[in-house]
């Protein structure tokens, strides 16, 4: 017996540090719509990363692992607090995520501190792969902003990395809605790379 599954032939990992903005910010408001649909299930996945992602031929993005997730609609925080208090006495951390990506609460859950693993988290480390997406660079050490048009998209991703999550935005509709407010990749006649500060927008229209 065996499982038959889709053959998704390109992993998101490869194609960073080769993707044009674009196509970045493209990939991106994918991935981040089927996060916002796991949260309307009331599932968090609290260890997103590059590798939880492939892309088809047709230039889909798959997210192709969902066993590192926190469920059901409350989200499982008090029993996966006890279950860490627990662990850390018996010496194994059952806290799943990838350091580099993990967002400050996870960390606080393994120092045996009381934290909640809620759809905060997963704008935490939405925020964590947009920047890698864009930039190639992963998400650890010195935060170097955007440069260029885009930017505009710096206080997202710094908002979306905030230490306290009640600074965050709230849901990953919130932060969707932000990026497109900063970058309008799908606004007629208008490519993410030809961007115009909101400033030097308000200055024509003063003018004109």
């Amino acid at each position: 017996p065996g499982i038959l599954t889709e053959y998704i032939p390109h992993s998101l990992e490869e194609k960073i540090g080769t993707l044009s903005k674009e196509k970045a910010l493209t990939y991106f408001l994918q991935i981040s719509s089927a996060i916002h649909v796991l949260h309307q299930e009331g599932i968090v996945l609290a260890d997103i990363k590059p590798t939880q992602f492939r892309i088809s031929d047709d230039e889909n993005v798959k997210l192709v692992d969902l066993n590192l997730k926190y469920g059901n609609n409350e989200y499982n925080t008090s029993s996966l607090i006890q279950s860490v208090a627990l662990s850390l006495v018996e010496g194994k951390s059952k806290i799943r995520g990838t350091p580099r990506y993990m967002a400050p609460e996870q960390w606080d859950l393994l120092e045996g501190k009381e934290a909640v693993i809620d759809e905060r988290t997963d704008v935490y480390q939405l925020s964590s792969l947009l920047y890698e997406l864009i930039t190639g660079i992963k998400p650890e050490g010195t935060y170097e902003p955007l440069q260029g048009k885009l930017k505009l998209l710096n206080d997202v991703i710094v908002k979306g990395r905030m230490r306290e999550k009640e600074k965050r935005y709230q849901s990953v509709s919130e932060f969707i809605d932000a990026i497109k407010r900063k970058s309008k990749p799908y606004e007629k006649g208008k490519r993410i790379n030809d961007l115009v500060d909101e400033t030097e927008v308000k200055e024509r229209s003063d003018v004109n």
